[in-house]
């Protein structure tokens, strides 16, 4: 059945991600240093792009925006509200998840954007409309709801139910398995694209986030009482009450402009 070959492919893949991560680990302790303005650059050549696929444009919006790829794909609504200051986008669609405190977690932000606002509501629709597309056309192939295949996602829920569904079912908008089926299915797709960018395996789509939490300090801190902790916490989304262990992670990210891409 697919189940079982899906588990045996969830198998392999989760043996190749636990190397990658030990490997990205060791590389992080040493630090990366990568280059903020050619990211930008080509995140914005991606999105002005008409021809730019929805996996280009999600790893774009990423890298702008600072959300994570599954908010991106499924959860993530961005517009400009009355009183967005300049160089922000109003956000909601936090993922859910286990321990998050819906007093705390949930609701509206102002964050800070690296592209035309515009442009990145534009491109968040273009996104969802191509993934859909494709998703259905791989369902309609065959496709058994991994990496190599593509269609409806294929995963067992904390309840042990064998689940097929759509990323685009709205019964399932805050399902934290469901949640955990997309990043799964998607994230090789992601990290592929992101890594053809800079020509290196030493990134992956988290890395993003580190990048963009570190372009918001160098643009911000001149201006502002925070420190660099606080202000990850703000513009990622975090609970006030609680830092990020992410936070700590990202400090071994450094930009520099002196490096072509990544080093």
């Amino acid at each position: 059945s697919y189940y079982r070959i899906g588990g045996a492919v969830s198998y392999v893949k989760s043996i190749t991600n636990e190397k990658q991560k030990a490997q990205l680990k060791a590389k992080h302790d040493k630090k990366i240093r990568i280059n903020p303005d050619f990211l930008l650059n080509k995140a914005t050549s991606v999105l002005v792009d008409p021809s730019s696929s929805w996996v280009a444009i999600a790893v774009a919006l990423c890298a702008v925006t600072g959300r994570r790829p599954t908010e991106i794909m499924k959860t993530a609504k961005f517009w400009i509200g009355d009183s967005t200051p300049e160089n922000y986008i109003r956000f909601s669609g936090i993922l859910k998840s286990r321990d998050r405190k819906y007093d705390d977690d949930f609701g509206e932000w102002d964050i800070p954007v690296f592209a035309d606002p515009e442009l990145i509501v534009k491109s968040l629709r273009k996104a969802r409309r191509e993934l859909k597309a494709a998703e259905e056309k791989a369902q309609q192939a065959g496709g058994k709801g991994n990496y190599w295949t593509g269609g409806y996602l294929r995963y067992v829920d904390q309840s042990g139910k064998e689940r097929v569904a759509s990323i685009f079912d709205a019964s399932l908008l805050h399902d934290v398995d469901h949640n955990v089926a997309v990043n799964q299915q998607y994230n090789g797709t992601l990290n592929d694209e992101l890594r053809r960018w800079f020509n290196s395996a030493d990134i992956e789509m988290k890395s993003l986030r580190a990048v963009y939490t570190k372009m918001v300090w160098e643009r911000e801190k001149e201006d502002s009482a925070e420190t660099y902790e606080s202000m990850t916490t703000r513009v990622l989304c975090y609970s006030k009450s609680s830092l990020s262990e992410a936070v700590k992670h990202y400090a071994a990210i450094e930009l520099s402009n002196k490096t072509e891409r990544i080093e």
